[in-house]
């Protein structure tokens, strides 16, 4: 197996070297890991080779000193050593960057300064000195080299040295077998994905650059972090890498992580080759296809090598203490696993060693531990060298049928995948022994990988032709595309896909009349059980429609179930039957209590029972659907069809997909009816139904909503954070409620599980005997909840069982059955079932913690769930949204490697929970189906943005070195000096001073004359940065000029462009037209909104509808540019400077709609009027509630903490037999209890206020977007509000005043202005006061973190949270007495506008009468 980790620190590969191994289990003495190696194309062309010197790999990998340069090999002369390429980036932390950005904002308010917090917290990154690509060898193959290197130092012990000479040479067969199956994966992935990334990859012209020669440190090692014997080798790849242009780049990780799979196929492969050639060891499949075991090493030996968990109980905790006092030393990880199997399993009864001492027992049990080992050992190193001496033949295998595996099992894992997905399944699919040399592998799985792409389907558009050859790989493929990045699907897959589309739109299913639906919604209203608008417009519509397939999309928490449950009401009415399908028999089981009848779909492909067989006008109802792989739909959906039934698909795009090739329900929703439930009525909260809908949508800010409420947890490392939500778990759960634990992994749930039985034994709750959970290595006794992990129909009748155990469902443990089996009964309640020790070894896990997929559909109390960076959108959402009460994300903000030593804990940034899961926002992937796939891959090919970016990056290399080759002319001409020259050669502002003569040429000026006017002025001998000076100069010249004009795309190419580009250039520039032209189309046939906002209805006639989608194309064009989606505002912010080809097209679709340039109200206004509109605002701030979120979060998790503290102290006194300690657990417990329900009442208190500034926030948008425009124009005029210069005291102002006025008195003459009084009280004040409510602004105070952060945030007193609510109240008053006055004003405005248009219509009448003709009579 191949893992990649990133590493940021050596002490993480050097720590180890020196550490001692187990010699527990080979006998030896403890002796140190052998030194490191040097490996690849890299390493070797900087003389990088044999052992690695800790002192130099530090040079080297931290420093990135060049280590051909001898001052890198000394630790005194680092300093002086000369570079080897940029030094890795100086990632600030959080705080840092935060307080740069408050320094660029100093009047930021509150909910700015969160903004900015988050932001900052976002951005705090860790730099990647090098990647970790650990490659790690089958637990058999580690067993087979401990059996050898056991076998040597025996012989060593007895005298025969040549034997212990033979063993050993066996045992360094081993690892350098292993040693050469990960080179064997690295010159793969040297050769396959040694790539960097270059130019703008988020425009969409992104390069992919040839960078094939990795710097490679290996480290082989013998154990595992828990110390138990596991062979791997750590291949740290340097995170730089020499690029074919020179440059030292870093690595694209993606790519690696893209031929991960087949390099560890390769890799593996390699392995076995070399154990077959050098040991003539035979390798055969597993009989869960998914390794290969050396035969002859037997799985009962294996699993004592394999990690095991073990609660620390009390006694557990004394047999420890107990074997450290006999011994002298800490028993080894088998012997601890012996003492915990001792502590607990009810197999291991005393009485069968009578009445042994407890130092007789310690004695036997490290007896027949060594025996254990030693003897099987011995086995299986005698075993393995007498079968190699009759090697088996090389397996047979026909190509076709390795091919046709090889397509249905990646097949069967996604609907689509890349080549590297494809020969990892074909390795899979080949025998154990090829019977092939080492070099061949490679080759061969390479040429048959070949052979199997030619029976697939290529998903991607066809390549771009006439490519310049600047712009080509080595490969001769475009350097725009990724590396490996192709997708591939199989030709039964596409059929399947299509399939289901057509059903999506087809109908002759039986529907009832609106009357009868209209009926079936009232009848619910009537009885008491009101329909919401949303259920019922579903209800109604699936009755009605007479689609064959459609679609019920819910989110978590709408209430889906129990409008299947209305659905199935109505159609049962008719006479007609309702079936359901869910993908877990949990789920089934909901559905059973809805009134349907319903199984597994598992089950019901495979044996559908006669009563479960669809009819004629029959519903069947699929519930999370979005989980049934597109092989299970399509079946479900051609057995409806032909037995003439309705096909209901429900579930949730937005939530965990399918297992296997998924996207298929998002297909049919998308091309049929469907029907949304968006009214969330799970949870207690209001604010977290509607927090709960944003997360759903994939908005950050939703993260800031669960913040304020304590739901956001910095957890620390994955063991903190599970310990964490563990504890909190557990204390949920003894306080009787219904609660759910959700970690990342079955490993993880096995761990966590164990560690919670560890206490539940401490409290009492369950008893420390039982039998032994062979799928996790764990114990269940009397009290223990367990989990049911496969469906157990055979045990129907199995000691009178009437029903089955059913997958993921829970039981409760009655009771240990005398044959190792248990007696369970289910948590729902129902009848006990006598499970067997055969399925209780091996389908039965603890219950207390679980994986996501577990709990998708149930809904509960309380949800703890512990995430990280690893964790996806999609269960994110789903692990929030599980409990009605609280949801709590116990965040792994300290992500270390699996193997992690624990000093790199401290090596490690943490970053913010919020910033954490933020990025997983951020990473959200779209489930699809191949079909889906293919058509987002021609849309990403023929968008804007991409040919607009491969426009752009062609020019860039067409411009590249213009401008020095100007300066170069300069110099000779003798404009510009030399040594002037040389110093804009160095200067880092050059590519900027390039960026912006590009602009210049955009916008019609030619760059060259445009430098040279620029260089002739003022000598640049005196300037720091020459670059910087001729930048400044340009733009003062060119002010007001410099806004690029083009009229077409053919416009952005370069005029000088030589003739091997030209063409290039000018059809990508057509490209860009054509698309332009393609999405004015587009828009006129449905105009969104901000296109009908600002160019109004699609004309009727030909002229005027030609000129609405021109302009609207350019629009559009630049939207899909830049990625802008919102519905209302044309295009946002302009594209960042320097981005000349993106900037050209901003403006071209400015003047396109003709809006008014940003800030041009601003700009009309005098600095004293942009000063009023900020001194407005400064004044609303005054009265504003006091901004309470950072307190509101700590109040919120210090009472959840201590309420947690409570539940679990309570249980303890309870459980303790001694008094003393029993009383003291209990007054803890109490004390906890009343802070508990203090600090809910204060967060209550909280909330107001917090809902209080949000109104308040709210009702000053426009106060407040005024002044921030205002200050934003002040600055661009050079006032400095912040920093004002000319500060004065009232008395220093009005004696410079009086001053000059009384020099001014002496010779103005006395008008008769200056003798008349008169009322200087302006008409507004006189008139009264703005609201019946006196005006805060004048009597209040600012808040005093209405401008500063409080340091450090911490739980506000009493007093202080009476305060905050009291200052909300006053500030909700103000707001509800300015709304009524505003009512009251706009009332008298209608009554005016309605008496002068009364008035105006009475003139017309009266103008129509008299001009009527006179009759004379």
């Amino acid at each position: 197996m191949l893992s990649l980790a990133v590493g940021h620190d050596v002490d993480y590969l050097t720590g180890p070297v020196s550490g001692g191994r187990e010699g527990y289990y080979t006998g030896a003495v403890a002796a140190g890991e052998p030194a490191g190696l040097w490996y690849g194309a890299g390493a070797e062309r900087l003389g990088l080779t044999g052992e690695i010197d800790p002192d130099l790999i530090e040079a080297v990998y931290m420093h990135l000193a060049d280590p051909r340069d001898p001052a890198a090999h000394s630790r005194t002369s680092w300093g002086e050593a000369a570079p080897l390429a940029a030094p890795h980036r100086k990632y600030r932390p959080g705080d840092e960057i935060y307080a740069g950005l408050i320094a660029a904002e100093p009047d930021a308010g509150p909910e700015r300064r969160a903004e900015l917090k988050a932001q900052a917290e976002a951005s705090s990154r860790q730099a990647v000195a090098f990647i970790d690509a650990t490659f790690s060898a089958p637990k058999s193959v580690t067993v087979l080299g401990v059996a050898f290197e056991r076998a040597a130092n025996n012989a060593r012990a007895a005298g025969d040295h040549r034997a212990a000479a033979a063993w050993a040479a066996h045992h360094q067969a081993i690892e350098d077998a292993v040693l050469a199956g990960a080179r064997a994966g690295l010159d793969y992935l040297q050769d396959a994905a040694g790539y960097s990334r270059a130019g703008h990859h988020g425009g969409g012209g992104g390069r992919w650059v040839d960078a094939h020669e990795f710097v490679v440190a290996q480290f082989l090692q013998h154990d595992s972090r828990d110390r138990d014997p596991q062979l791997h080798v750590h291949n740290a790849i340097l995170n730089r890498v020499q690029a074919a242009d020179g440059t030292w780049r870093t690595l694209d990780s993606r790519t690696l992580h893209t031929h991960r799979g087949a390099a560890g196929a390769i890799a593996e492969r390699v392995m076995e080759s070399h154990l077959a050639t050098s040991l003539g060891v035979e390798l055969a499949t597993r009989p869960d296809g998914r390794a290969r075991e050396v035969v002859g090493v037997p799985a009962e030996l294996m699993s004592l090598f394999s990690s095991r968990r073990h609660a620390i109980t009390s006694r557990s905790r004394e047999l420890s203490d107990a074997f450290v006092a006999r011994f002298g030393r800490e028993p080894s990880a088998l012997e601890r696993t012996r003492i915990a199997q001792q502590a607990t399993l009810a197999t291991r009864a005393a009485k069968e060693h009578g009445t042994e001492t407890l130092v007789n027992r310690l004695d036997r049990w490290e007896r027949e531990s060594r025996q254990a080992i030693s003897g099987g050992l011995r086995q299986v190193a005698g075993d393995v060298v007498a079968r190699a001496q009759q090697p088996a033949p090389p397996g047979e295998w026909s190509v076709q049928d390795v091919v046709e595996r090889a397509i249905a099992n990646v097949g069967s894992a996604r609907a689509s995948w890349t080549r590297s997905d494809l020969l990892r399944a074909v390795s899979d699919e080949l025998p154990g022994h090829l019977g092939s040399s080492p070099d061949d592998i490679r080759p061969l799985l390479e040429r048959l990988t070949d052979v199997a792409l030619e029976q697939a389907v290529a998903l991607g558009p066809p390549p771009i032709g006439d490519l310049p050859v600047e712009l080509q790989r080595a490969d001769g493929e475009s350097m725009f595309v990724a590396p490996g990045s192709a997708r591939y699907s199989a030709p039964t897959q596409l059929a399947a896909e299509r399939m289901l589309r057509w059903s999506a739109v087809t109908r002759g299913a039986p529907a009832l009349s609106d009357d009868v639906a209209g009926g079936v919604i009232s009848r619910f209203a009537e009885s008491g059980h009101e329909l919401g608008a949303d259920q019922a417009a579903a209800v109604h519509g699936v009755l009605t429609s007479g689609a064959r397939v459609e679609v019920l999309a819910a989110a978590a928490g709408t209430g889906k179930t129990f409008t299947v449950g209305a659905l199935t009401e109505a159609w049962q009415d008719t006479g007609r039957r309702v079936l359901g399908l869910a993908t877990s028999q949990v789920a089934a089981d909901l559905l059973v209590e809805e009134g349907l009848q319903a199984t597994n779909t598992a089950r019901w492909l495979a044996n559908t029972e006669a009563t479960m067989q669809p009819g004629e006008g029959d519903l069947v109802v699929l519930d999370e659907a979005g989980m049934a792989s597109t092989g299970d739909l399509v079946e479900i959906v051609r057995r409806c069809d032909a037995a003439g039934a309705k096909l209901l698909l429900v579930g949730d795009p937005r939530q965990l997909g399918a297992v296997g090739p998924g996207g298929g329900m998002s297909d049919i929703a998308e091309r049929g009816i469907t029907y949304e439930l968006g009214e969330v009525r799970r949870f207690a909260a209001e604010w977290e139904r509607t927090a709960s809908l944003s997360l759903r949508d994939g908005e950050p800010e939703a993260l800031d909503v669960y913040e304020r409420h304590g739901r956001l947890v910095d957890g620390g490392t994955a063991e903190q954070a599970e310990a964490a939500a563990a504890r909190a778990w557990l204390a949920d759960t003894l306080a009787g409620r219904d609660s759910v634990l959700i970690v990342d992994s079955n490993e993880a749930a096995g761990r966590v599980s164990e560690s919670l039985r560890g206490q539940l034994v401490e409290l009492g709750r369950v008893e420390p005997t039982g039998v032994e959970l062979g799928l996790q290595g764990t114990v269940a006794g009397r009290g223990d909840l367990v989990q049911a992990r496969r469906n157990g129909w055979s045990l129907i009748g199995f000691e009178g069982n009437e029903t089955a155990p059913i997958n993921r469902s829970k039981y409760r443990v009655s009771d240990v059955r005398a044959d190792g089996g248990l007696t369970v009964v289910p948590t729902g309640g129902g009848d006990p079932l006598q499970l067997s020790a055969e399925y209780v070894r091996s389908h039965l896990a603890l219950a207390y913690a679980s994986t996501v997929h577990a709990t998708q559909g149930r809904t509960v109390d309380t949800s703890h769930a512990v995430l990280g960076s690893g964790t996806s959108a999609e269960a994110l959402y789903v692990a929030l949204t599980r409990g009605r009460e609280a949801n709590t994300a116990w965040t792994v903000t300290r992500r270390l490697a699996p193997d992690a030593l624990p000093g790199e804990t401290l090596q490690t940034e943490p970053r913010a929970a919020r910033a954490v899961l933020t990025d997983v926002l951020a990473v959200a992937a779209t489930e699809r189906t191949a079909l889906a796939e293919r058509e987002q891959a021609e849309i990403t090919a023929c968008s804007a943005l991409t040919h607009v970016g491969q426009l752009a990056e062609g020019i860039s290399h067409v411009t590249a070195g213009r401008t020095p080759a100007t300066l170069d002319r300069l110099v000779g001409d003798g404009v510009l000096p030399q040594h002037i020259r040389e110093r804009l050669a160095a200067d880092e502002a050059l590519s900027s001073l390039d960026r912006l003569l590009r602009t210049a040429e955009l916008a019609g000026h030619e760059p060259d004359k445009v430098l040279r006017a620029a260089v002739e002025g003022r000598s640049l001998s005196d300037a720091r940065s020459p670059a910087q000076v001729l930048h400044h100069r340009v733009t003062t010249t060119l002010h007001g000029r410099l806004t690029p004009e083009i009229t077409s795309a053919a416009d952005l190419v370069p005029s000088d462009a030589p003739a091997s580009w030209a063409r290039w250039l000018q059809d990508r520039a057509d490209d860009v037209d054509n698309r332009r032209y393609e999405i004015g189309a587009e828009l006129a046939q449905d105009p969104p909104e901000w296109a009908r906002t600002v160019l109004g209805p699609v004309p009727d006639d030909l002229v005027g509808r030609e000129e609405w989608e021109r302009r609207a194309g350019w629009a559009g064009a630049y939207r899909e540019l830049a990625g802008h989606a919102d519905e209302r505002d044309p295009f946002g912010a302009a594209p960042p400077a320097g981005l000349a080809e993106s900037s050209a097209m901003f403006r071209a679709a400015h003047r396109a709609l003709d809006l008014p340039e940003a800030g041009a109200e601003e700009a009309d206004l005098t600095d004293g009027q942009l000063r009023v509109r900020v001194r407005a605002y400064e004044r609303e701030t005054t009265w504003a509630p006091r901004w309470v979120g950072d307190e509101l979060d700590q109040v919120h998790q210090k009472a959840a903490k201590s309420a947690a503290d409570a539940e679990i102290w309570a249980a303890r006194s309870a459980a303790t037999s001694d008094e003393t300690e029993r009383e003291r657990l209990a007054r803890a417990a109490d004390q906890a209890r009343s802070e508990a329900a203090t600090l809910r009442e204060q967060a209550a208190q909280l909330e107001e206020a917090d809902q209080a500034r949000a109104q308040w926030y709210a009702h000053t948008a426009q106060t407040r977007d005024r002044a921030e425009r205002a200050r934003v124009e002040l600055g661009a005029r050079g006032v400095d509000l912040a920093h004002p210069g000319d500060r004065v005291t009232a008395e220093e102002w009005l004696a410079v005043h009086r001053a000059a006025q009384q020099v001014e008195d002496e010779y103005r003459e006395i008008g008769e202005q200056d003798v008349v009084e008169r009322d200087l009280t302006p008409d507004d004040v006189a008139a009264g006061p703005e609201t019946a409510v006196d005006d805060l602004r004048e009597h209040s105070v600012a808040a005093a973190n209405e401008r500063t952060d409080p340091a450090p945030v911490r739980i506000p007193t009493v007093d202080e949270t009476t305060a905050a609510v009291a200052r909300a109240q006053l500030a909700l008053a103000e707001i509800a007495a300015r709304d009524e006055a505003d009512a009251q004003r706009e009332a008298e405005e209608t009554v005016m506008r309605e008496q002068t248009s009364w008035r105006s219509t009475s003139r017309e009448e009266a103008v129509e009468w008299d001009s009527e003709p006179v009759v004379e009579r």
